[in-house]
């Protein structure tokens, strides 16, 4: 098939299952696309990837494209918040781990060596923040969320499929010390590819259990035989090409999907039994990690019997050269965004532009302080999830899922406090989400979608 008609059938099929995804929106406001533009963004390649795919353009920075791009949306977002009635007060009490880590965030970019492009990360994630609010003054908040896993799915699986298979300069990349190919599909890098895959699966996986126990129903013709040939499409994808596949995406998706069918197959008093011991078990699981990763003190987890060497694939000379660096300054880092502002050189790796571990990279760059307050809004957002299990089971599970996903997907790889991964930005997403009511108003005005107030006591109960 000629590369042209492959990339025009691929729209076409975009476009129809957008539209078909369209009718499962009650209560979703068209402004939602706000927050889903955000995500497509991190979760994809950079506008000046797409508009000059070989040019000389520094992907944190991103071009002027991107950056008008970000401003527009960011500005877009505080306009819609303004117009919506949101309790500032009950909502930073309720996140205030997480808003302490970003006040610290900021201020650690005053001592980094490089200020002011720290300071450029730091907005971004804020107006990951600014997005999540969003969200949360929706009439459905859930929905919206649901709504923008579905959508990144009926979007980047197709295109990224498309773009190896046809265009492969765009969707496949070579390494300049050996020449080695490897897939990136729509995404910026293969681990980034193994994370949209990941992703996209986890959700579909967890659609399919609810259909299978009838809490939910496809909303149109044929849509359960298209999502399998999505989870087709992923496994095609992350099959990659020879030896060069994601094994922590792949590693993560079959743990995280087994206990997410474990969660939501059981019956109720078990599944809830079962979900204290998961719950537990994924906040002392990221506390440990993230002993292990700062101390160095780093199994080899049978990595042999996954087609991986006892160095994690010389990520380990990369942890010992960033953990050097690191406890030079144990209490503050280097700066937020200071040390993978530019890519550094490890023996028998070669050059990097990050340190493959979420927690040494929080470590280096914010030190003791920015990785405990991390560790606590993990927790806390443990207990929210715990919190909502009451009255969405379902939902709670999923959560709890993703935060496990998140905590293993970072032990080999990094995303967090990484502004331009969409991992961190999903997780800034679920982590504003908290149980809610809804209080009776008025019609809002065509830039609300409705007011929604936190409880006060769960505001007050929060971490």
């Amino acid at each position: 098939m000629p590369p042209l008609i492959a990339l025009l059938f691929c729209g076409g099929a975009v476009f129809c299952l957008l539209r078909n995804e369209q009718r499962q929106l009650k209560g979703v406001s068209r402004l939602s696309w706000i927050p889903t533009l955000w995500m497509l963004y991190y979760a994809g390649k950079p506008l000046g990837r797409w508009l000059d795919p070989h040019g000389d353009i520094d992907d944190a920075a991103g071009s002027p494209a991107d950056r008008y791009f970000l401003l527009t949306l960011i500005a877009a977002a505080i306009y819609i918040i303004s117009k919506r009635r949101l309790h500032w007060r009950n909502h930073l009490h309720s996140s205030a781990p997480f808003v302490c880590l970003l006040a610290y965030m900021m201020v650690s970019c005053v001592w980094s060596p490089t200020a002011a492009s720290s300071f450029k990360q730091w907005v971004r994630v804020l107006g990951s923040m600014l997005m999540a609010l969003v969200i949360l003054t929706e009439k459905e908040p859930t929905q919206v969320l649901q709504s923008i896993f579905r959508r990144t799915t009926y979007i980047f699986i197709p295109l990224s499929a498309t773009l190896i298979k046809y265009y492969p300069d765009l969707g496949v990349e070579y390494r300049d010390w050996n020449g080695e190919k490897f897939w990136v599909g729509a995404c910026l890098q293969k681990n980034g590819l193994g994370r949209l895959c990941l992703v996209c699966t986890i959700f579909l996986v967890w659609t399919f259990i609810r259909r299978w126990k009838k809490r939910e129903g496809p909303t149109w013709k044929h849509q359960n035989k298209v999502e399998i040939a999505l989870l087709l499409t992923i496994g095609w994808l992350l099959r990659g090409p020879g030896n060069n596949y994601p094994m922590t995406a792949i590693a993560v998706l079959f743990l995280c999907a087994g206990l997410l069918v474990l969660l939501l197959a059981l019956k109720r008093p078990i599944a809830e039994r079962v979900y204290g011991g998961v719950a537990i078990a994924t906040v002392s699981l990221g506390l440990i990690m993230a002993f292990m990763s700062v101390t160095g003190t780093i199994p080899s987890m049978g990595t042999e019997s996954l087609g991986r060497d006892a160095t994690f694939t010389g990520r380990v000379d990369i942890w010992n050269g960033v953990r050097q660096v690191a406890w030079q300054s144990p209490i503050f880092g280097v700066g937020y965004a200071g040390y993978w502002s530019k890519h550094h050189e490890f023996p028998n790796v070669g050059i990097v532009n990050e340190g493959h571990n979420g927690y040494l990279d929080t470590f280096v760059e914010t030190g003791a302080i920015g990785l405990i307050l991390l560790l606590f809004s993990f927790i806390s957002y443990a207990k929210k999830a715990n919190r909502e299990k009451g009255f969405d089971f379902d939902w709670a599970s999923f959560r709890i899922v993703f935060l496990l996903m998140l905590l293993l997907h970072n032990f080999t790889e990094s995303s967090l406090l990484r502004a331009s991964t969409h991992l961190w930005v999903l997780y800034i997403y679920m982590y504003v989400m908290f149980p809610m009511r809804r209080r009776a108003v008025a019609a809002p005005s065509r830039a609300s979608a409705a007011d929604f107030t936190p409880p006060h006591s769960t505001a007050m109960g929060a971490a």
